[in-house]
């Protein structure tokens, strides 16, 4: 795959941070020196950018699919799971909702990661609605479709969101790259 290249110093605070994302997630390595993932997709970022379909089979119904677009999701090599990463600039909280919903129902999600700009939505209130959804929405065997533990927020500081660099620093830290 070809990545297009943006310009980074007229990319507003979402896109460089979905850039600041795709790029640790493509640079990403196991301890063994093995790249974690073995495709990496970003809205607006990559070429061949693939919306995740989320499917379901209700019985004597017509199946039912919705197509999810979070800003960054990767598949894990050699498994059958992925991460997804949401980046919260401008969403309202009707939109932060859906991205938690939908998320917890991509089939094999491992993580779901929320960085929060403090343009919108704050950190505080990412994980009180994270907290909200996760703690109560289940499947039929009654296990939680996405543990909470496994949907970290992180709310970018000021000081650093006007370099993409010290963006994908702080990040590497924040989401345990």
């Amino acid at each position: 795959m070809r990545v297009l290249e943006l310009p980074t110093k007229n990319m507003d605070l979402h896109d460089r941070t979905v850039k600041a994302i795709f790029d640790l997630c493509k640079e990403y390595e196991t301890p063994s020196g093995i790249k974690n993932y073995s495709k990496v997709y970003a809205d607006h970022i990559g070429e061949n950018y693939n919306p995740i379909l989320i499917s379901a089979y209700m019985p004597r119904k017509k199946p039912v699919a919705k197509i999810y677009q979070p800003d960054v999701w990767a598949q894990v090599r050699g498994k059958e799971q992925i991460d997804v990463f949401e980046v919260w600039h401008t969403e309202t909280e009707d939109q932060a909702v859906r991205d938690i919903l939908f998320s917890s129902l991509v089939r094999g999600i491992r993580d779901l990661c929320i960085v929060c700009t403090g343009q919108g939505i704050s950190g505080n209130t990412a994980r009180e609605l994270r907290n909200l959804i996760l703690f109560r929405i289940h499947d039929e065997e009654k296990n939680k479709l996405l543990d909470p533990t496994h949907a970290l927020v992180t709310e970018l500081p000021e000081r650093i969101q006007d370099k993409r660099d010290k963006i994908k620093a702080f990040l590497g830290i924040k989401l345990e790259f």
